[in-house]
């Protein structure tokens, strides 16, 4: 019995070695394929915009008479004037006809408030009921001035100073002649409608007063009449 069952024993571990040899185990199965991802899908749709900023806005006119603007011309005064002076033959009042011409400059300190001043260049012929002369007339004014709308492309331009004039007379009464030359001192006005056609540009016409207020009698002559302006104007920075 013994050896019996140590024989089946035997059969039983040689029948398992056969069906599985040791240091080996049965292949495991192949995993399955994983598939691939699809592609995602491009959208159809357009680049953005790239975002341009606007152009910048053209710099704003100024107007006429701001700070920091220069104004030029030539201030005319021709024709018939009336000159209430003591003629020197007679004592008489006299009156004249001249040519008044003075170029001007006009500096804007503040909105519409000036300084400048101008050149005279003065000639007249005077008549009197005794006899004739002439004067000839340079000096320098300074001046203050303010500007003031008045419609569209007009404006009103007020200006007053002082001027100190050299001048030079002659004077015939029948075969006698004189001539002096001296200092005047005269206050003035002027007061100008100012039309401005275009910009940088404008002319001008108004009424013009000098009254002196130092000087030989007979060269203080105080007149009044009117006068014209062509000028222009330009931004000094």
């Amino acid at each position: 019995m013994t050896h019996l069952a140590l024989g089946v024993a035997m059969a039983s571990s040689l029948l398992v070695g056969a069906k599985a040899p040791k240091g080996k185990t049965a292949p495991e199965a192949p995993a399955p394929p994983v598939p691939e991802a699809a592609p995602a899908p491009v959208p159809d749709s357009e680049p953005a915009p790239i975002n341009v900023p606007p152009p910048a806005p053209p710099p704003a006119k100024k107007a006429f008479a701001a700070p920091k603007q220069v104004a030029v011309g030539v201030d005319f005064q021709i024709g018939f004037s009336y000159d209430i002076a003591k003629d020197p033959a007679g004592g008489k009042d006299i009156t004249s006809t001249g040519v008044l011409v003075q170029p001007s400059a006009d500096y804007f300190l503040a909105p519409h408030l000036s300084l400048g001043g101008q050149v005279i260049l003065r000639f007249q012929t005077i008549e009197t009921d005794g006899g004739k002369g002439s004067r000839t007339a340079i000096g320098l004014a300074p001046r203050v001035g303010y500007d003031v709308a008045v419609s569209g492309p007009i404006t009103l331009f007020p200006r007053l100073g002082v001027a100190f004039e050299y001048v030079m007379a002659s004077a015939q009464q029948g075969t006698m002649k004189r001539s002096s030359s001296d200092a005047v001192f005269a206050v003035f006005a002027y007061v100008p409608f100012l039309f401005h056609p275009a910009p940088h540009f404008f002319l001008g016409i108004g009424p013009a007063v000098r009254v002196p207020v130092a000087g030989p009698d007979h060269l203080k002559t105080t007149s009044f009449g009117l006068a014209s302006t062509v000028g222009g104007w330009f931004d000094w920075m």
